[in-house]
């Protein structure tokens, strides 16, 4: 499902429980998973493979519509892929 900017969603609410640093455990309460797809459930099915490391086969991918995330929870993500990927590079 790919998430763009836009109005907050119940998306936001369960990132917004995960840790701000990468890696860390956190308890994330119960909560209605439909929550987190959109009303329309059509989806789009191809098979394809893991596109991180060990990068294995055999994976199937389902795509959704979109569902909106508000632009502060993009950019807090972002940082911390990016800060998880230099932490790959320099162990």
């Amino acid at each position: 499902m790919p998430l763009v900017p836009g109005p907050a969603s119940a998306v936001d609410k369960v990132l917004a429980k995960f840790a701000p640093e990468c890696g860390k455990s956190v308890h994330v309460p119960a909560f209605d998973l439909n929550t987190l797809l959109p009303e329309d459930r059509t989806t789009a099915r191809y098979d394809g493979s893991l596109t991180t490391a060990p990068f294995a086969e055999g994976v199937q991918w389902f795509i959704t519509k979109e569902k909106t995330v508000t632009i502060n929870t993009i950019r807090r993500f972002r940082s911390c892929s990016r800060t998880a990927t230099r932490a790959r590079r320099n162990p």
